[in-house]
């Protein structure tokens, strides 16, 4: 049997009491089962932290690896660096604490990587939903809300795209080789 490569979940957590049991719930319900997750509270003024710490254990129990950091509030980027310089997975997948994944996300999108060395990176559509919603794969998403209704969605080299479509990046659906980071 052929152990699946660690895949790290980098997940910053910023003010989203109201979102992030539906996120942990989407990891926690993923078909891949080699999965660390690191939890970075950062600096949250709401419930955020007390809603982490009540779903600790099933976290430990479910991942690899589980990682929850509380601190001071210092935005976006340092907070994904501290996760980053934790990460021991072979891919990472920032993930932002109020989106929720499908439950064969990360299975087909390391099978592909997998199957194509000669790419760092994987992405796909999504679909903006309304704070109020929860998308689960049973609830009719509206195709109107996809992020490729608004921008062509495009394969091979992405350095041009990623900086020219630097808000609209569907960036809760990538998934990168470690060492891309690492290069950089």
């Amino acid at each position: 049997m052929m152990v699946e490569p660690l895949v790290t979940v980098i997940m910053p957590a910023y003010n989203h009491g109201p979102y992030i049991e539906n996120c942990f719930d989407s990891i926690i319900n993923q078909t891949y089962q080699n999965i660390e997750l690191i939890v970075i509270n950062d600096g949250s003024k709401d419930d955020t932290n007390e809603k982490i710490i009540g779903y600790e254990d099933r976290l430990k129990k479910r991942f690899s690896n589980f990682i929850h950091i509380s601190k001071e509030n210092e935005g976006i980027c340092k907070t994904l660096n501290l996760g980053l310089s934790l990460a021991k997975g072979e891919y990472i997948i920032p993930f932002a604490s109020d989106d929720v994944m499908f439950s064969h996300r990360i299975s087909k999108q390391v099978a592909y990587l997998e199957e194509n060395p000669q790419f760092g990176m994987v992405y796909a559509d999504c679909c903006d939903v309304e704070s109020d919603d929860y998308l689960t794969e049973e609830y009719p998403y509206d195709e109107n809300r996809l992020f490729s209704k608004r921008m062509n969605l495009v394969e091979g080299v992405l350095f041009d795209f990623m900086l020219d479509n630097v808000f609209l990046m569907p960036t809760p659906t990538l998934c990168i080789r470690k060492d891309c980071y690492d290069k950089v």
